[in-house]
């Protein structure tokens, strides 16, 4: 499981993640381990409000600061180098990485594109940055 709303009074933070060893249903909670060994008791409300989600698939920005032992990153044309060195940096074991070649934008497409080699597709995304370029960076005019 994965905690999405801070809950000081259960020990939870956004981000906590965790298993759920047993559900109480007669008192309406879950018992959770967190990933650092800590046993919380989560009531059904917390739950109930939204505030709980799967943890076995994360975006890259809920990954960030987690270290896993095999991270399966699904990537495609519209990522960019920053967020695959993001997602490919979680990992203390093995990265496998899923490339998707489909074209993204086929409702807009007026006409069937050829298949992108996915070597093609990764070099876009290594190609692709969305780092802002300070104005003390850019060319200078001259006049």
């Amino acid at each position: 499981m994965l905690a999405l709303l801070n809950d000081y009074r259960q020990g939870l933070l956004n981000g906590t993640r965790g298993t759920i060893t047993a559900v109480d249903e007669p008192a309406r909670r879950l018992e959770v381990t967190t990933n650092d060994g800590t046993r919380v008791t989560i009531p059904f409300t917390y739950a109930e409000a939204g505030c709980l989600t799967h943890g076995y698939a994360m975006t890259i920005h809920k990954a960030e600061s987690a270290t896993v032992a095999i991270a399966l990153v699904l990537a495609d044309a519209t990522m960019t180098r920053q967020q695959l060195y993001t997602a490919l940096s979680r990992c203390s074991q093995c990265n496998v990485i899923y490339l998707s070649t489909d074209d993204l934008r086929t409702d807009i497409a007026h006409v069937v594109e050829a298949a992108r080699e996915p070597i093609q597709v990764l070099i876009g995304i290594i190609d692709r940055t969305d780092a802002k370029e300070m104005a003390i960076e850019a060319p200078q005019l001259t006049l």
